[in-house]
């Protein structure tokens, strides 16, 4: 990645943070607390049994049903993003690209991203995240693409 100088000299990653600089300790702390949020849903995820429709498994967590899909009959953008995560996280990687594309996407950024985040916790400068700015728009930008033409396939009545 190219690196930029700053007015006093030191280089910048292409998300415009300092690169290779020491974290602070409230930055390290904050970085492992996003890790171990995003780890705990995952780890969530992971035990939740999928509901076989394809949509419903987040109703385990106590949540109601999707209010979009009760009150027009269609399923809302993000319909099927629990079952996906819990299906790609049990290793069924076909049952969540089937439950919902896009969040097949959110679920591996959210691998990356509490990766980056707890290895830069440990070690101090951040990892991932920086010469990655680019592919990180790049990822949320698809990501929502996807979950857009998934959406518009289901309005269709594509299967």
């Amino acid at each position: 990645m190219a690196m930029t100088r700053s007015t006093t000299g030191h280089g910048t990653g292409t998300a415009g943070l300092p690169a290779g600089e020491r974290l602070s300790a409230t930055v390290r702390i904050l970085a492992a607390c996003g890790a171990a949020i995003l780890g705990a849903l995952l780890a969530v995820a992971a035990c939740l049994k999928a509901d076989p429709s394809g949509l419903g498994t987040h109703q385990q967590l106590g949540l109601p049903p999707c209010t979009w899909l009760m009150l027009w009959g269609i399923p809302c953008p993000t319909c099927g993003m629990t079952t996906s995560w819990s299906r790609l996280l049990q290793g069924d990687i076909g049952g969540s690209l089937q439950a919902n594309p896009a969040g097949s996407l959110v679920a591996l950024m959210a691998i990356v991203l509490a990766t980056g985040l707890g290895w830069s916790a440990w070690r101090g400068s951040w990892v991932l995240l920086v010469t990655a700015g680019k592919a990180w728009t790049a990822a949320v930008l698809g990501m929502a693409t996807v979950m857009l033409v998934f959406w518009t396939g289901r309005l269709l009545g594509w299967n």
